[in-house]
């Protein structure tokens, strides 16, 4: 049971890495707030449940 624990928080880990990596971050990048703040906050919730 703990393997699979480890395993599924590590899933969890790599895909919420990778969607962070996808963000432009580049000179003179621009996003709307309110965006990046919902996925900042569905992020959180989603490591708060984990």
């Amino acid at each position: 049971m703990n393997w699979d624990y480890s395993n599924s928080l590590s899933g969890a880990i790599e895909a919420l890495r990778a969607s962070t990596l996808r963000l432009l971050v580049v000179d003179g990048a621009r996003a709307d707030v309110h965006n990046v703040k919902d996925a900042i906050s569905s992020t959180v919730d989603v490591m708060q449940a984990t």
